[in-house]
C-alpha cells in the first residue's frame, strides 16, 4: 500500500511533538497478539476517545518507538494511520493527503493511493461507528 524508506530519515516522525495516532480496538488485539499484553500496556496511559474503550489517542512521541535502532517496536501490529504515512488521515471527514512538511522521504514514496483511501475509509467507518 505505501512503502517509504524511514530507515535513512532523521526526523522520525514517530517522534514528532503534538500529532496525535488514532488507535482501534481491533489493532490493540492484533498489538496483543502479536506483542503481548506488556506491549498494550504501554498504551493504557494515553486517553480514550469519549470514555470508550474502543479508540485510543495516542500522543507522539510514540511509545513504540525504539530509540537505539531508529525503528518501530511494534512494526508488525502498527496502527493504520502509520502503515499509510506519509499519506495523512484527517479522521473527522476521511480524507487523505501526502504529508508536505514532516516527512522528507514523501517524494520517494511508492504509494498506491487506491488501496489506501479503501483502507482509510474501512478505518473511518469504524471510528465513527464507536462514536
Amino acid at each position: 500500500m505505501v512503502n517509504v524508506d524511514c530507515n535513512s530519515c532523521p526526523e522520525k516522525c514517530c517522534k514528532y511533538a503534538g500529532w496525535k495516532v488514532f488507535v482501534l480496538e481491533e489493532e490493540v488485539e492484533k498489538l496483543r497478539l502479536l506483542y503481548g499484553e506488556e506491549a498494550v500496556q504501554k498504551l493504557e496511559v494515553y486517553q480514550q476517545r469519549r470514555g470508550t474503550d474502543d479508540i485510543r489517542a495516542i500522543t507522539l512521541p510514540c511509545p513504540f518507538f525504539e530509540e537505539e535502532s531508529g525503528r518501530c517496536g511494534v512494526y508488525e501490529a502498527r496502527p493504520l494511520i502509520c502503515k499509510v504515512f506519509p499519506v495523512e488521515v484527517e479522521v473527522i471527514t476521511g480524507s487523505t493527503y501526502l504529508d508536505r512538511k514532516v516527512c522528507p522521504e514523501r517524494n520517494n514514496a511508492s504509494i498506491q493511493m487506491g488501496l489506501v483511501q479503501i483502507a482509510v475509509k474501512e478505518w473511518c467507518d469504524k471510528f465513527w461507528a464507536t462514536a
